[in-house]
């Protein structure tokens, strides 16, 4: 998933916390009902790179240390960075 003008680290969770929140509903197909449990890494461009192969580098990695971390699905790299920084 690609995000553009993320403006805070405020917006950029409320952005994960809908998308965990719609992977992790309950699906149930012929009876036979499913949680699906997700572990999200986010790489925020420029500070993680500049063209998609770093990015999606970045993002790989923070997704597995998303998973080393029982508590929380989610690892993102770097803040966003504040305006004009």
């Amino acid at each position: 998933m690609v995000l553009e003008n993320v403006a805070s680290d405020a917006g950029l969770q409320r952005v994960i916390h809908a998308v965990v929140e719609e992977v992790s509903r309950l699906v149930t197909i012929n009876d036979v009902s499913f949680k699906v449990e997700s572990s999200i890494g986010v790489a925020l461009y420029p500070a993680e790179g500049e063209d998609s192969k770093p990015l999606m580098s970045a993002a790989d990695k923070a997704m597995y240390r998303a998973k080393d971390q029982p508590d929380s699905p989610v690892f993102v790299c770097s803040p966003v960075p504040k305006p004009g920084s």
